[in-house]
């Protein structure tokens, strides 16, 4: 996607669907990354096909000879022009406003049958997600700092990974800016990734969600593509497509970033984890892969939270998606088997002990055995596996301790939860709402940290990172009363850019 925001072309639609037509025809880009495509002069069969929903794709020919390729349309609107012959109203031609967010720009039109063998995309500051450097920044520094033997070594960082989705490259190389009375050194970076299987155009969407949700997960914030072209195998040499709208929105920032240039004193990133913080990334990166499904239910509620957060939006829907989020991961390890055979156990022993009782009559019995059937694991249970796994993480503690500790906490979440969900009458809320806030913030944190564990991260990385987040720091200490304790050594990216690291600011 490397065309700019509100960018717009004009040409010619020559085909929808399999059609052939000839109508003028712009397109622009909305701040959402969608593209607007108006078609003009339609025939009023056109028309009323598009109306009804017909059409479903687009190859738009622009003056230049290049080729957009529209998927996934969808007609928003649709006007028709009238004229008068011999005292009659007859249809003249017809206006037709569609909307997409899957369109490719290129040298040839596309279809859903054409396949990428390798993508090249850009992220939401990749450079320090990434976290590799390609300046040595800590050779002859008081030189540069006096203005003498400035001599920066540079060159091309990469980590190559090879995993169970396909083959990925992470770059970061220099970026030289010039101007008049100006030169500034900065970053740039490039993901390459070649799948196992060649892509076609209504795959790539959901292989990028899964690599953008797995940086969601390093630094805590929504990460999006903010570029991204498709190569192709063709002979005599590949082609390049450029993906004008693939992500539903682009965001240039994360809100704990900053891409300004090693020139100034922003690189404060202790609290963002990095792909380079991993000590087996092939490991890490196929963890994710291969319980993505398991954990869709508890990412897509981690991410409602996320947008809540970047929206500055403040409601009950925060909690709640934090109790979404707790049941989709415990779901997502349950042993689902076990956990029917047990409840098949004890619901045997129970009517065991009903039919030695007196007074008890057959049909009752009848009623409990029939009727009372598996509901899943219990919401309670589910909460205290959440916050003691995710706590043991940080801090040792028997589960007895640990329970003894924050029972209330955790009847409280409970019973807030039943509140919010039933809407009961029987039932009143025990969380003022700041709290109730802050315990959607530490269950949002502690699915990063549980992830992260899984992942493989080094806890002595895990302590470092979400110990220089005084969000994180606070909201666990007040909600669980865990202080951290930081370890004092910097390694690796963070302890080259410490040069431009300004210690009185900090997350």
């Amino acid at each position: 996607m490397s065309e700019m925001l509100k960018k717009w072309y004009s040409g010619k639609v020559c085909l929808l669907n399999d059609t052939e037509v000839d109508f003028d025809a712009e397109i622009q880009f909305n701040e959402y990354h969608q593209g607007i495509i108006t078609i003009y002069g339609v025939t009023r069969e056109i028309l009323l096909n598009a109306e009804h929903g017909v059409y479903n794709s687009a190859i738009m020919l622009l003056k230049n000879k290049k080729y957009i390729s529209i998927f996934d349309l969808y007609v928003k609107k649709g006007s028709a022009n009238s004229k008068i012959i011999d005292g009659e109203t007859v249809f003249d031609c017809g206006t037709i406003t569609a909307v997409s967010s899957i369109i490719l720009k290129g040298n040839r039109p596309y279809s859903t049958k054409d396949t990428f063998q390798e993508l090249f995309m850009e992220i939401t500051d990749g450079c320090e997600l990434i976290g590799l450097c390609p300046y040595d920044l800590s050779k002859n520094y008081l030189d540069i700092m006096m203005y003498k033997n400035i001599e920066i070594p540079i060159q091309r960082s990469m980590i190559y990974v090879n995993t169970v989705e396909g083959e990925f490259r992470f770059s970061v190389y220099p970026e030289y800016k010039c101007s008049k009375d100006s030169f500034s050194l900065g970053f740039a970076h490039k993901i390459q990734f070649k799948p196992q299987k060649a892509l076609r155009v209504t795959e790539i969407r959901e292989t990028l969600i899964k690599l953008t949700s797995f940086f969601t997960i390093l630094c805590g914030e929504t990460v999006t593509i903010n570029k991204l072209s498709g190569m192709e195998q063709v002979n005599p040499k590949p082609e390049i497509a450029d993906f004008i709208g693939i992500c539903n929105y682009e965001k240039d920032k994360l809100n704990a970033l900053d891409n300004s240039g090693i020139d100034t004193t922003s690189f404060k990133r202790l609290s963002i984890f990095k792909i380079s913080d991993f000590s087996d990334l092939e490991k890490a990166m196929n963890f994710w892969f291969e319980h993505y499904e398991n954990l869709y239910n508890a990412q897509k509620a981690y991410s409602r939270i996320l947008l809540d957060e970047e929206l500055k939006v403040v409601s009950v829907n925060k909690f709640l998606a934090a109790m979404q989020l707790i049941e989709g991961y415990s779901q997502a390890y349950a042993d689902e088997k076990k956990e029917i055979e047990d409840f098949e156990k004890w619901k045997a022993d129970f009517l065991l002990k009903l039919d030695r009782m007196e007074n008890i009559k057959e049909e009752d019995i009848e009623i409990i055995r029939d009727g009372l059937g598996f509901s899943g694991i219990s919401f309670r249970k589910a909460v205290k596996e959440f916050f003691y796994a995710g706590s043991s993480c940080i801090e040792t503690m028997s589960k007895t301790a640990f329970f003894q500790k924050h029972n209330t906490l955790i009847d409280n979440i409970v019973n807030d939860r039943n509140f919010y969900t039933h809407s009961s009458n029987r039932i009143t809320v025990r969380l003022d709402f700041n709290e109730m806030i802050n315990v959607a913030t530490i269950c949002k944190e502690l699915f990063r940290v549980l992830v992260l564990n899984d992942m493989g991260i080094a806890q002595s990385v895990l302590l470092q990172r979400f110990g220089h987040s005084r969000l994180s720091v606070a909201i666990f200490e007040r909600i669980l009363g865990i202080k951290w304790c930081v370890p004092e050594d910097i390694c690796g990216y963070d302890k080259t850019m410490w040069n431009f690291f300004d210690s009185s600011i900090s997350d």
